[in-house]
């Protein structure tokens, strides 16, 4: 597995790789007539502007598998988780925890004390045995998918 930043070269991968991954574990969060909108967004054939400054307006960790496939990302600002992201192939396999580890590590190196991010409901469970914890009830962001704020403190 290697782990590297985002490229340019990588955003219809990383695009397929969102979308894949909203329709299978996210879908229950997405207010049903919003859902076409909010898959809109990641058509790279109808908004490909918007999706290159979705990925490079952020601090983007993309990791590989040994086939140089894109199996997941990690999109963040700073002390702050904005997307997360592991292929339908490799949910369960603890890479998700291995490389949020990794992400984690730089966000200590810059003194930061916590990390926030908004969770599906799917994804949940995976925060809190990070030690994620819930800040409030869930509620709807972007108008049109319910999320769980969530903060890790840092010790």
């Amino acid at each position: 597995m290697n782990i590297r930043n985002y490229r340019s070269s990588d955003l219809e991968s990383c695009a397929k790789l969102i979308l894949d991954t909203s329709q299978k574990y996210n879908r229950e969060d997405i207010i049903p007539w919003k859902e076409q909108d909010f898959f809109w967004f990641f058509d790279m054939e109808n908004n490909r502007e918007k999706i290159e400054n979705f990925f490079t307006n952020s601090d983007v960790l993309i990791a590989e598998n040994d086939n140089w496939e894109i199996i997941w990302l990690l999109r963040a600002e700073e002390n702050r988780v904005k997307s997360f992201f592991v292929s339908n192939k490799y949910i369960h396999q603890w890479i998700g925890r291995t490389l949020f580890e990794e992400y984690k590590r730089g966000v200590v190196q810059k003194w930061y004390r916590f990390i926030w991010l908004f969770s599906s409901s799917y994804w949940v469970k995976f925060y809190e045995s990070l030690w994620f914890k819930k800040n409030w009830d869930r509620f709807l962001r972007w108008e049109c998918i319910r999320t769980y704020p969530m903060k890790l403190i840092i010790e």
